[in-house]
């Protein structure tokens, strides 16, 4: 038996699959030929590899590839409800449209957008136009109720804001005054302490002008009346009695005279004395209040400037219920942070609604892809050659 019949009747051969079959065919031909079985396996093994792999690098990605960029959210087509197809055949008509949410309005401007994208690809033009003017209808009403809209949303944020102020104020104030009740009955209690202290120092003192040593000072006799008493003392001893009657009698007058004298000495030394005291406690008085003076003032500055920061918010209110009263200054404010809010830099942007306008390949006519020319035809005169010629 020859080679080819022994590999017809091999079994593994006979076990193989027609679609390893094609395989062999594909990568190492027919059966026949011989090649056994591992040599297909590390055939297509290699051929895996190399399809995997034998493509050629790719280039490596710029910088600007791999930047991020944040998708803009984009609102899906809006469902045209039943009071905005409604609304929309009055808008047509050019009738009054009542007042109606701003959804409402989206949605009738869509689908008149809608009706005109394709009026514009059959090249219904009037129709086109009208819808058009419609458009510009229902935008008029649409701003006017934005506009109402707007002064609705600020007359709301004013009251909102000029009560929050009152609030403010109001518990500003009375703080401010429950501090100074807090504050001069500090000051009260501070008199009252100086107070008691000048009576306890003028109780002192007058003690000090009624003790004994202070009265030492006052309370001693004269060297006359002195001189008259050893008289006195020296003429009862020699029994001189009248000598000594007239001599005592000296003596006592001059002693209600001394006593007289050193008394009014003494009250005024004591009067002197307690009037340079009251002095020195009116100067401390005075120093004290002075002090509590700069205190209370420096009270009143530091609430004014702290009740400035509400005075100024209460100038922002005042400019702000001004600009409330002009419709058209609100309605300018408000575009202005509408189109602040879907600036590229903005943090918080809008999503971008669903475009419908026309684009250039909808009204393109596909079938006008070239003109019709009629087949030329030469000016010159040709002649058939005759059959003879040609034979």
């Amino acid at each position: 038996m020859n080679t080819n019949e022994e590999h017809e009747n091999d079994p593994e051969i006979t076990l193989i699959s027609d679609k390893e079959k094609r395989i062999d065919k594909v990568l190492i031909g027919d059966p026949k030929t011989g090649i056994n079985e591992s040599l297909r396996e590390s055939l297509d093994d290699s051929s895996r590899f190399s399809s995997r792999f034998s493509s050629s690098p790719r280039p490596p990605s710029s910088p600007r590839q791999k930047q991020y960029h944040r998708s803009m959210p984009i609102i899906a087509a809006p469902r045209i409800c039943a009071q905005a197809l409604e609304m929309k055949e009055k808008a047509l008509r050019f009738e009054p449209i009542p007042n109606l949410s701003n959804d409402v309005y989206e949605q009738i401007i869509y689908s008149l957008s809608e009706d005109r994208k394709n009026f514009v690809i059959q090249h219904k033009f009037k129709d086109g136009a009208r819808i058009n003017r419609a458009q510009m209808f229902t935008r008029e009403y649409q701003i006017k109720a934005q506009k109402q809209d707007v002064k609705k949303k600020a007359e709301d944020e004013l009251l909102s804001q000029e009560t929050e102020l009152h609030q403010q104020f109001d518990e500003f104030d009375k703080k401010t005054k429950q501090l100074e009740t807090e504050l001069l009955k500090s000051f009260d209690y501070k008199r009252e302490d100086l107070k008691s202290y000048h009576n306890a120092q003028l109780v002192k003192h007058e003690e000090k002008w009624k003790s004994e040593k202070k009265l030492k000072e006052f309370n001693h006799p004269s060297s006359e009346l002195t001189d008259y008493r050893v008289q006195l003392a020296s003429l009862l001893v020699q029994g001189r009695f009248e000598e000594a009657e007239k001599i005592e009698s000296v003596i006592n007058e001059q002693k209600q005279i001394e006593e007289v004298r050193k008394f009014q000495t003494m009250r005024e030394k004591f009067l002197e004395s307690e009037k340079k005291v009251i002095e020195k406690q009116e100067q401390e008085k005075q120093f004290l209040e002075a002090s509590l003076s700069v205190q209370l003032e420096k009270f009143y500055q530091q609430r004014a400037k702290l009740r400035l920061v509400l005075e100024n918010k209460e100038k922002k209110v005042n400019t702000f219920r001004k600009s409330v009263k002009d419709a058209d200054k609100l309605w300018n404010r408000e575009r202005v942070r509408r189109a602040l809010e879907n600036t590229p830099n903005s943090k918080e942007r809008s999503a971008i609604a669903p475009s419908n306008r026309v684009r250039r390949q909808d009204i393109m006519d596909k079938e006008f892809n070239s003109l019709s020319l009629p087949p030329l035809k030469s000016s010159r005169r040709t002649t058939p050659k005759k059959k003879e010629e040609f034979e």
